[in-house]
């Protein structure tokens, strides 16, 4: 950021191709990591994006995709345990819903 000299956003590069592999985001005035994307070896195709909280940094919410791009699932996570509370699988196709599982946010167990 060109007022606080704070580091907004890491691009990190995979070492034997030179493709993208990781973006990782940061919050201009904690510095906090928010949000990181990994890449597959094509440094196009999106694998994972991870989602953050602002304060804790602990993992809010997690995406995964196929190496089509389409969605596979999203995780979420209790912000106060860390818990998975959630997780939507999808259809081939990245957007109808395939099946949700539902956790307990305090103890993680599995509720349906």
């Amino acid at each position: 950021d060109p007022k606080t000299g704070n580091i907004l956003r890491k691009l990190h590069f995979n070492y034997y191709n030179k493709t993208l592999d990781r973006i990782s985001e940061y919050d201009v005035q904690t510095r906090n990591l928010i949000k990181e994307s990994d890449f597959y070896d094509d440094g196009i195709t999106l694998s994972h994006v991870n989602e953050y909280d602002l304060k804790t940094e602990n993992l809010i919410k997690e995406y995964s995709f196929n190496h089509a791009g389409e969605l596979d699932f999203i995780k979420e996570y209790d912000i106060k345990t860390g818990n998975l509370v959630r997780k939507l699988l999808f259809d081939y196709d990245g957007k109808t819903i395939a099946y949700i599982s539902k956790y307990d946010p305090e103890t993680g167990d599995l509720v349906n």
